[in-house]
C-alpha cells in the first residue's frame, strides 16, 4: 500500500509505502513520513513499479497499537492493525482473536 499526498498550492503529489519499516509507532498511535523527495513524477515510475509487484509477507498482519480500554466485568480492546495481504472475514477474525488472547 502505498499513500499519496497532494499539495494543491503546488500541483505537486508526494508518496510514501507503508510497511514496518516506514511506519513509526507514537505515544497517540504511529505516523508515517513521507519525504519530499519522493514526488510522483516520471523519475518516480520504477520505484512505484517495484512496489506494485506482488509481495508475499510472511505474517498476515502488523499489530501497530494496541489497548485495553476495559471498564468493569467488560474486556475490551482498541487496537490499529494493518493487513499484510487481503484476508477473508474469517481470516480477520482470527487475526482479532490471536491480538487480543495474550
Amino acid at each position: 500500500m502505498i499513500v499519496v499526498l497532494y499539495k494543491d498550492s503546488e500541483n505537486t503529489a508526494y508518496w510514501q509505502a507503508v510497511n514496518n519499516n516506514t511506519v513509526e509507532r507514537t505515544k497517540q498511535g504511529w505516523k508515517l513520513l513521507i519525504p519530499l523527495e519522493r514526488q510522483v513524477n516520471p523519475h518516480a515510475l520504477e520505484q512505484l513499479k517495484k512496489l506494485s509487484q506482488k509481495i508475499i509477507s510472511a505474517r498476515e498482519y502488523t499489530e501497530l497499537s494496541l489497548q485495553d480500554v476495559s471498564h468493569d466485568r467488560a474486556k475490551r480492546y482498541a487496537a490499529n492493525i494493518l493487513l499484510n495481504r487481503e484476508l477473508t472475514k474469517d481470516d480477520i477474525i482470527q487475526v482479532i482473536k490471536d491480538v487480543t488472547n495474550r
